[in-house]
């Protein structure tokens, strides 16, 4: 025992003392102190600490007068005080629950207390993060005893905790079989040492456990979780096969398995589902399944289950699940095989807006996404943007911005050390430090095109450690090796996040090199905290990152020297597009570019080709009149576009095969052969070859037999293209269609030969044929490039340059820019009469605008600056201007909307933005989700005094960042702004209210539509009006296959124009209006009560088809029935609606010469979509509400359905004179959509005489 000037002793001297201030008559006896023992546990587990410790305390005076003879007072004393200990901290008074724990250890002669040492363990190991645990253990440790733990504050408890441990898990050892509860002794005793990355001594601990309990599932599956986090992988197999063999009903178990499965290569699928079945509220299993889903490119099915799962988390109460699935639900958009170019346009928005929603969702505890590695799901990398063809720094940025906002746990703020100079070097270096990472160091592109580097670097200089996500040790090839033996320093990071920052940043690196970011999960989260003092990325994924650093400290509101982000992107001048298509390379990245002039790589000499193999080897024709033409790139690769190169080089060359390697996925290659032989190259199926997936060998010996390469679009070769070119085959480069670092054309360029550089898709075409077919061209060009491909390996330029790179990025401030792009204005786009707007009282502008009015008395127009400060209401605002000026009731809701949308937008987050730089001065815009751009550019231009010409300008730029302001959800999303919106428009469910014919379907068979025509005493005009219309039909035969009947309300027409209108056309029904019927409004009306099919197509009597019988069936009828059967448009007008000339198609020749037709409205493909109140110059009838009674078809039951729904009856108002207008402000305030086809199908022939002017109601406008 320790002597007793300790402080744990003069504690126990207190309570001797305190034993002779106690009086009593008996002397207790030993099961008067086991129940004062016992009763002080129950109150403890009941909860009821304070009660327990006076019960204990008891118990502990009471010891010492009683009668020894038949207990051992040491191991009593010592079981009393571990029971003290735990009621303290339970209490969380940490220093006497350590205290307690330390008595306990030191008043046990027998050396058996094994709770003791676990309990004091367990309160080293979990008090820390309780901030009165943290200060009492951190007294604890400040003994002299105590000091030998090295680290942080952290590291040295769970240090001082696994001493406790151990020493409990001895005594468990040598007593043999003791009756302790050993697998969570174990599991806590693991977890400890994983969190100081002993993950074997973790594996130890547990398989003890294991082989003490081999029943426990407990024990097991914590070391199923072990060995697959240690990538052993075998061994977690095989007890989970143990662990389901003890209970086949555990679905826990069943969803491990199936990730240690996946891990193997193999799938887990049928392990998820069976815990599925056992279990239906495991959503992990529903999101691996989405994974499985995703990665086979089932991108539909991949959204289903995680749909699913988030329904489950919601329902269960798993709230901090929602963010990560969230984010998968957003990016399972973007598939390895895209269809065509149409769907590479459409699931780049869908991504671009998804994730824009997600950044404007509020950063919160249920959308926060708490583990990131859980989150990455079928494409929240992005990693297959890349392949789409087009600028994507933007959509990188898009996507690390809503982690930098809903991830939080990204950013962990740099030790001290971190925020240091690099230069000049601290004492106790002698060398700068950089730091390589990668999870490829292996025989993988960025192995390979990095281990020369790596090895080479100038040692005198630098001290290199390299950072290896934990490989699997079958892929410790070769490179690994030559990458490991090449560093002064291997650190095999783990699958924990948080580990492996502290790790790395333990390094104290001035440069740390990312090998990629956007290939490997771990990689991709890692730049987003400070781990080094400068970082830089290597084109091993060969696009930007997008982690700004600018990006993260908007979002976490930190100084820039605390965030991650990554500094530079090492790339080459010969990389980078020259010419025609040059632009400044830094607007491609959110890095600081560096430019080297070399190729970046020092690639070692590729390996020689698998010998004595041959055409036939590979199962391809060896007819030697056949040509080759070999593309041995990764399917995903190939653009849609490229299907159509291929099509021409086989009608070209009729010898010509072309050859593919099949996809890693079946499905890959499955829809890539859809795509392609489904095309024109079908006919050229025979000509089309996959062959297997090849080794490195034999991929080298395939393209030594190829008579050429083709490289596709838009991302080509690189570390290939070096392999290719050591056997000497020709590679056919599309310069023009290269997206990203022309690769190849550098490697052409470094060794001077260009010939196979093409410019166009002809030229490429041509130039592959002619090398392919022209034996004496290819040798020629593969002796040059045989002779001059030593210029391509191991270049010891290379290696200067990398020297040189290190030196300037650690002499160098951090390159922290703003951020912003950046936007001159020229001085041609400035008003030079502008003048500040200045509000009084020192309110804050919130939105201006200048509106034109036309005085309805005097007809004269003159402009009207609104300005609206910052906490105005903009729909009262609205109601008092539409007053005083007499606005009309349409007017007034125009205005309504679009002062609501420029104030309100200010609630909404910001996506994009933009630094506008007028007469030197910067100012900062904001896009926000949502956004009308052609606002928000002129909003500025009246704000900084853009003239037309300026905010055209600037609104076009804007347009161009943000792709995604032209999708259907962003565009709706401003409904969400205007309060007179009240409904949301209806679904179209079929099935209800009476009506006959259900929802359309494309060439359905049977009647669906009615055609109703009001006329009024203009015969010629009737006549001609249905003449055309069925004319363009084909005669009324053949409109009956989708018309179920005609019907022509007339008013006051002759008795003899009638009698003439029942002659023509016998199967037409006729309704006669009374005198006490007259009225537009009235005639639709008795329209609604008659019409019994669910579409209606309505006519006026002025109106002459254009449209011949070969496409009047298709442009009239199936071109609008689609979009209303596809979309939630309730009318589809037959005329475009871009002017007046066009809605009326007079004269045609003003419309036509336009130009403009097809761009008013939002294009959707093959219809245009209106919308109420927007100021975009193209959108001329944006002042018109949307519902029109020109020549369309209508959906009743949605109209009927979007009125009823916001308290609206389905009738015009006959009392309103305006009742087109006042039906249509209806429509817009039940939330419902209208568009038109974008084309020309009938003219408007009655301007001249007007049948209100015919039937005496003349109105002011006629």
């Amino acid at each position: 025992m320790a002597t007793l000037h300790t402080p744990k002793n003069i504690i126990l001297l207190l309570f001797i003392l305190a034993k002779f201030l106690v009086t009593s008559d008996t002397a207790p006896n030993l099961s008067e102190l086991d129940e004062l023992h016992s009763l002080a546990i129950a109150a403890h587990r009941d909860k009821q600490h304070q009660t327990a410790l006076d019960r204990i305390t008891s118990a502990i005076l009471l010891m010492y007068d009683t009668d020894t003879s038949t207990i051992n007072r040491s191991e009593a004393s010592s079981n009393l005080f571990n029971t003290k200990g735990v009621i303290h901290k339970g209490l969380l008074d940490f220093p006497k629950s350590l205290l307690a724990f330390d008595l306990a250890e030191e008043l046990d002669d027998t050396g058996r207390n094994f709770n003791a040492f676990y309990n004091r363990a367990n309160c080293l190991h979990y008090s820390f993060k309780h901030p009165v645990g943290a200060e009492a253990v951190e007294a604890f440790l400040s003994s002299p005893s105590r000091r030998n733990f090295v680290g942080d504050m952290e590291s040295q408890f769970l240090q001082a905790a696994v001493a406790d441990y151990e020493k409990a898990d001895l005594i468990i050892r040598s007593v043999g079989d003791p009756d302790y509860d050993y697998a969570s002794f174990s599991n806590d005793y693991a977890i400890c040492l994983r969190k100081l990355r002993d993950s074997q001594g973790a594996i130890e601990v547990l398989l003890r456990a294991v082989a003490h309990s081999p029943d426990n599932l407990f024990t097991r599956g914590n070391l199923v979780i072990a060995l697959k986090d240690a990538r052993n992988l075998a061994e977690a197999a095989e007890h989970s096969r143990v662990a389901i063999e003890l209970d086949p009903a555990n679905a826990q178990i069943r969803h491990n398995y199936g990730l240690v499965l996946q891990e193997m290569g193999e799938s887990g699928r049928e392990q998820w589902e069976a815990a599925l079945e056992l279990d239906k509220d495991i959503y992990h299993s529903l999101s691996s399944i989405g994974h499985d889903e995703g990665n086979r490119g089932n991108l539909t099915g991949a959204v289903a289950m995680y749909s699913a799962a988030l329904d489950v988390v919601r329902r269960i109460g798993a709230t901090e699940e929602i963010g990560s699935l969230q984010i998968q639900i957003a990016t399972a958009c973007i598939p390895p095989i895209y269809e065509s170019t149409a769907h590479i346009t459409k699931t780049r928005e869908s991504y671009i807006v998804n994730l824009s929603r997600l950044l404007d969702q509020e950063a919160s505890s249920e959308n926060e996404i708490y583990d990131p590695l859980t989150s990455t799901g079928s494409g929240s990398l992005g990693y297959y943007i890349i392949y789409q063809g087009k600028d994507d720094v933007e959509v990188r940025r898009l996507l690390a911005k809503v982690y930098w906002k809903h991830s939080p746990s990204l950013v962990v703020p740099p030790p001290p050390q971190m925020l240091l100079p690099p230069l000049p070097l601290p004492p106790d270096r002698a060398k700068i430090h950089v730091g390589f990472h990668s999870a490829f160091f292996f025989r993988h592109s960025v192995g390979l095109l990095m281990e020369g580097v790596i090895s080479n670097i100038d040692r005198e200089r630098y001290h290199v450690t390299v950072f290896i996500q934990t490989p699997e040790d079958l892929l410790k090839d070769d490179v690994y090796m030559r990458i490991t033996a090449g560093a002064d320093v291997v650190v095999e990071l783990p699958g924990n996040l948080e580990e492996a920052r502290e790790l790395i940043s333990s390094h104290n690196l001035d440069l740390l090199v990312y090998g990629e970011v956007g290939m490997d999960t771990m990689g991709y989260y890692l730049p987003f905290s400070r781990l080094a003092k400068r970082t830089a990325l290597f084109w091993g994924h060969a696009l930007s990152s997008g982690i700004a650093n600018h990006d993260g400290r908007v979002a976490t509101g930190l100084d820039a020297e605390q965030v991650g982000g990554v500094d530079y992107f090492v790339t080459s001048t010969m990389f980078e597009a020259e010419g025609e298509r040059a632009r400044s390379p830094q607007d491609r990245y959110s890095e600081t570019i560096y430019m080297m002039d070399g190729l970046t790589t020092h690639f070692m000499p590729p390996m020689a080709p698998r010998p004595n193999v041959d055409l036939a080897y590979f199962g391809l024709p060896t007819d030697h009149s056949n040509n080759i033409y070999l593309c041995p790139q990764t399917l995903y690769k190939l653009h849609p576009d490229f299907d159509a190169l291929i099509v021409n080089i086989l009608k070209m060359d009729p010898n010509g095969i072309v050859v593919f390697p099949v996809a890693v996925k079946v499905e890959w290659t499955e829809s890539l052969m859809d795509r392609m032989l489904g095309g024109e190259a079908g006919e050229f199926r025979d000509r089309i070859i996959f062959v297997r997936r090849l080794d490195f060998n034999e991929f080298i010996a395939l393209a030594k037999l190829a008579n050429v390469v083709l490289d596709p679009f838009p991302v080509g070769g690189g570390r290939s293209s070096l392999e290719i070119f050591s056997t000497g085959t020709p590679i056919v480069m599309p310069y023009h269609r290269t997206n990203i670092l022309q690769l190849t054309f550098g490697m052409y360029k470094t060794m001077r030969i260009l010939d196979l550089v093409c410019y166009n898709d002809d030229d490429y075409v041509k130039t592959a044929v002619a090398v392919g077919t022209n034996r004496d061209m290819e040798q020629r060009i593969r002796s040059a490039i045989l002779t001059q491909n030593h210029l391509l390996y191991q270049s010891p330029k290379v290696i200067e340059e990398w020297n040189e790179f290190i030196h300037y990025a650690v002499s160098n401030p951090r390159p922290v820019s703003n951020g912003y792009f950046s936007l001159a204005v020229k001085d041609s786009h400035l008003d030079h009469n502008h003048k500040s707007i200045e509000l009084s009282g020192g309110a804050t502008l919130a939105y201006a605008v200048k509106l034109n009015h036309d005085n309805p008395v005097t007809g004269q127009s003159h402009g009207i600056m609104v300005q609206i400060a910052i906490g105005e209401d903009p729909l009262e605002y609205a109601r008092q201007l539409a007053e005083s000026i007499g606005a009309e009731p349409v007017k007034f809701r125009w205005i309504a909307t679009l002062l609501q949308r420029g104030v309100k937008r200010l609630e909404r987050g910001i996506i994009d933005s933009v630094m506008l730089v007028v007469k030197g001065k910067e100012v900062l815009m904001g896009v926000r989700w949502g956004d009308d751009l052609a606002l928000v550019a002129s909003f500025a231009g009246i704000r900084h005094g853009l003239n037309d010409e300026g905010i055209s300008w600037l609104r076009e730029v804007l347009e161009m960042r943000v792709p995604q302001h032209v999708e259907a959800s962003w565009i709706r999303s401003r409904r969400e702004l205007d309060a007179l919106i009240v409904g949301d428009g209806v679904d179209g469910v079929d099935g209800e209210d009476g009506e006959d014919g259900g929802k359309y379907t494309h060439g359905q068979e049977g009647c669906f539509l009615t055609v109703a025509i009001t006329t009024c005493k203009r015969l010629p005009l009737f006549i001609k009006t249905v003449d055309s219309f069925l004319s363009s039909l084909g005669g009324v035969e053949s409109a009956s296959r989708s018309i179920c009947a005609f019907l022509v309300v007339d008013v006051s027409s002759p008795e003899q124009d009638r009698l003439e209108m029942q002659s023509r056309y016998p199967s037409f029904n006729f309704y006669w209006k009374s005198e006490d019927e007259i009225g537009h409004a009235k005639s639709m009306n008795i329209i609604l009560n008659l019409v019994k099919t669910r579409y209606l197509m309505y006519l006026e009597d002025d109106w002459q088809f254009l449209v011949p019988p070969s496409s009047g069936p298709t442009r009239l009828i199936t071109e609008p029935m689609t979009v209303l059967s596809t979309t939630s448009c309730a009318q589809v007008l037959l005329n475009d609606q871009s002017s007046r000339f066009c809605a009326y198609a007079s004269p045609i020749s003003s419309c036509l010469d336009s130009g403009n037709v097809g761009k008013a409205g939002w294009n959707r493909g093959k219809y245009v979509e209106h919308e109420f109140g927007t100021v975009h110059p193209l959108h001329e009838f944006t002042y018109w509400p949307g519902f029109s009674l020109n020549p369309g078809i209508w959906d009743l039951r949605r109209l009927r359905r979007g009125l009823e729904g916001v308290g609206e009856r389905f009738v015009f108002d006959h009392e309103d004179e305006r009742f087109e207008q006042s039906f249509s402000v209806k429509c817009l305030n039940g939330g419902l959509d209208f568009a038109h086809l974008p084309r020309i199908n009938v003219r408007h022939i009655g301007t001249e005489v007007s049948s209100y002017v015919l039937n005496g109601l003349e109105r002011d406008w006629d």
